[in-house]
C-alpha cells in the first residue's frame, strides 16, 4: 500500500505540473478484453468467461535538447479479482521509467537508463508482447548510435539474486550475516547488439546478436544458461509483392548441455487494392525426445509469439509447451482493409507440425483458423472481435489427454476488445 501511494502521489504531482507547461507529453491507454476460452479440446467442459483490463498512464518531458525522461504507471487486473466491491488490490507498478541523455560528452549517441520497452525488427526475437496483460519491459542500459545505419547496444538485468541488494534499503554497511560475506552471484542478464539499415528505400535489413547468461546452477556445477543468438532479417518490397525473411542460430550451453539450434522464417505477400494475401513458413528446430547429450531446441525468450504462432497461443512459449520438439508452421494470411472504411478484417490459417517426432512418432499438432474484425470507432479508439478454431491432430490429442479422458473435439476461443489510446 505504501508503494502504491508513493507512486500515485508522484504521478499526480507530475500531471499537475504538466498542465502548467505545454511541453509535457501526457498520454494514457486502456485495454479491456472479454474472452471465452474453450481451448481444452473437450466440448463437455464449461468454457471460462473472463474480462481483463490493462491501464497505463505516462508522462514525458524534454529538458533542453539533450535530456528527456519518461515515467509510466500500469495497472493490470481481471475483473472481480478483488472478491468484493469494497476491497482493493495493490496492483499498480512501474511499466517504464527511464532517462535519455543525448550527445553525452559531445559524442553523437543516446544513452538510455532505467526500465524500458525494447522492440526490434518484426518482434520475432525481441518485442513488447503488447497483447499480454502485463507486457514486457527490461531493466538496464541502452546505447544508440547512427542515423542511416542504426546500432543499439544493450545490457539488461532479468533476475538479480544478490543478498546485498535484498537488504540495502533498511541496513547500513555493517558486517551482518545478511549481507557479508556476499553469496555468489546467481543473477540472469542479457547483453546484445542490433543493427538496422536500408539498402534502398524498399529494402531493409537487421543484423543482431544477444547473449543470455543465467548464473543460477540447478545441478550445482554448471550455469543454467549460456546462450548466444545471432541472426539476420530482410524486409523487401517489389511493387505489389512484399517479403520477410529471417534466420537465426543459437549456440552455447543449457545446464551443461551443448546448444545447437536454428530458426528460419519466410513469407511473401501480394497486395491488390484493398486485399492482401500471403503465404509463409516458420521452421523452429527441436530436440528428439530420446536425446540426452545436446539441446537442439531454439528458444525466443523475448519474442512476441502471439503475432506469429496462432492467436490461440498454444505455442506462445514455443518449446516448453511442446516438450522441446520444435515447431513447423505453414500458414496462409489474408486481410481486407478498404482505404476509406473504418472496418478491416483478416483471416489466418495455420498448419502446425512438430520439428521432431513426438510421442508415438506423431508429428501433426493440427490446424488453426483465426478470424479478426476491427472497427475504428474514433481517433485512438478501436473495437476488435476475434474468433478462432483449432482442429487437433493426433499429437495435440495426445498432449491434452488427461488419464482416460479423451480430448478430441475442436477447440475454440473468442474475444471482444476495446483499445483506447489518448
Amino acid at each position: 500500500m505504501k508503494k502504491l501511494c508513493t507512486l500515485l502521489v508522484l504521478f499526480l504531482t507530475v500531471l499537475i505540473i504538466g498542465q502548467e507547461n505545454n511541453d509535457w507529453k501526457i498520454s494514457g491507454q486502456i485495454q479491456i478484453r472479454g474472452e471465452m476460452d474453450g481451448r481444452d479440446f473437450s466440448n463437455k467442459t464449461y468454457p471460462p468467461l473472463f474480462t481483463t483490463m490493462r491501464s497505463r498512464a505516462s508522462v514525458e518531458k524534454g529538458i533542453g535538447d539533450n535530456f528527456n525522461f519518461m515515467f509510466q504507471l500500469q495497472d493490470s487486473r481481471t475483473w472481480g479479482q478483488t472478491g468484493s466491491p469494497t476491497a482493493y488490490t495493490d496492483n499498480i507498478d512501474l511499466h517504464q521509467a527511464y532517462i535519455v541523455l543525448k550527445d553525452l560528452f559531445e559524442i553523437p549517441f543516446k544513452l538510455q537508463l532505467g526500465r524500458f520497452e525494447m522492440k526490434y525488427g518484426t518482434e520475432r526475437f525481441i518485442g513488447t508482447s503488447s497483447w499480454a496483460l502485463i507486457g514486457r519491459t527490461f531493466d538496464g542500459v541502452r546505447l544508440s548510435f547512427g542515423k542511416e545505419i542504426k546500432l543499439d547496444v544493450f545490457a539488461v538485468t532479468i533476475t538479480d539474486t544478490s543478498m546485498l541488494i535484498k537488504n540495502i534499503v533498511s541496513k547500513n554497511a555493517v558486517p551482518s550475516i545478511y549481507r557479508y560475506p556476499s553469496v555468489s552471484d546467481h543473477g540472469y542478464n542479457t547483453f546484445g547488439a542490433w543493427i538496422n539499415g536500408n539498402m534502398n528505400p524498399e529494402n531493409s535489413y537487421d543484423l543482431f546478436g544477444y547473449y543470455e547468461w543465467n548464473r543460477n546452477s540447478t545441478n550445482g556445477k554448471d550455469d543454467d544458461l549460456n546462450r548466444m543468438t545471432v541472426g539476420i532479417n530482410h524486409l523487401g518490397k517489389y511493387g505489389s509483392v512484399s517479403t520477410v525473411v529471417e534466420a537465426a542460430y543459437q549456440l552455447g550451453k543449457l545446464v551443461g548441455m551443448d546448444i545447437s539450434a536454428y530458426l528460419v522464417s519466410a513469407q511473401a505477400n501480394l497486395s491488390m487494392n484493398s486485399f492482401k494475401v500471403g503465404l509463409g513458413a516458420d521452421i523452429i528446430s527441436g530436440t528428439e525426445l530420446t536425446e540426452k547429450e545436446k539441446n537442439y531446441s531454439f528458444v525466443t525468450s523475448y519474442g512476441t509469439s502471439h503475432k506469429y504462432l496462432g492467436y490461440m497461443d498454444y505455442f506462445f512459449k514455443s518449446q516448453s509447451n511442446i516438450k522441446g520438439i520444435g515447431l513447423n508452421d505453414f500458414y496462409f494470411m489474408s486481410e481486407y482493409a478498404p482505404k476509406e472504411s473504418k472496418w478491416n478484417a483478416s483471416l489466418n490459417i495455420h498448419h502446425f507440425m512438430s520439428n521432431q517426432k513426438g510421442t508415438d512418432d506423431l508429428n501433426v499438432f493440427g490446424q488453426e483458423f483465426d478470424l479478426t474484425v476491427k472497427y475504428l470507432f474514433t481517433k485512438g479508439v478501436t473495437l476488435s472481435w476475434g474468433g478462432s478454431i483449432f482442429l487437433p491432430g493426433d499429437l495435440m490429442k495426445t498432449y491434452f489427454k488427461v488419464g482416460s479422458v479423451e480430448r478430441n473435439d475442436p477447440a475454440f476461443w473468442s474475444y471482444l476488445m476495446a483499445s483506447v489510446n489518448i
